[in-house]
């Protein structure tokens, strides 16, 4: 029953509308800053997010890492990110602690070419508020922390 209960989970993320956009695309490679912030659009477990646009081509690796950086929500410790990959608003692939920490990874070579979308969440129920960077590079890259 767990299994389904997981899964139905990731389908209803998977499905949700657009969280708040940020400016422009995400540059392969490169890095930019963002914060999630109490006023940001909720997931239903009261989370909030922040969504990316970066243009992947088919066949070609990308490596997103996503660092939580000092929290507002819990002062003295750093946002416990979890980072999910959108094609046409369907997840494709997601990733919470992988780089390390509270940080999350994710390496992935496209099957379709097209704007996908990086969001930007916390793991776990209710609000959690404060910084994180997104850095890109071209190519996989493991053990990028």
């Amino acid at each position: 029953m767990k299994h389904v209960v997981v899964t139905l989970s990731v389908v209803a993320l998977a499905s949700l509308g657009a969280c708040k956009r940020r400016q422009g695309s995400l540059p392969v490679p490169g890095t930019v800053s963002g914060s999630l912030q109490q006023g940001d659009t909720a997931l239903p477990e009261g989370r909030v997010c922040d969504d990316h646009t970066v243009w992947l081509s088919t066949g070609q690796p990308v490596t997103v890492v996503v660092r939580g950086g000092p929290s507002t929500s819990t002062p003295g410790s750093n946002l416990d990110v979890y980072t999910s990959l959108m094609l046409n608003g369907q997840e494709v692939v997601h990733d919470d602690d992988s780089a390390g920490s509270f940080n999350s990874r994710i390496v992935y070579t496209p099957t379709s070419t097209g704007m996908y979308t990086v969001r930007v969440t916390t793991y776990g129920g209710g609000l959690k508020t404060g910084a994180y960077t997104v850095q890109t590079w071209a190519g996989a890259n493991p053990n990028a922390t």
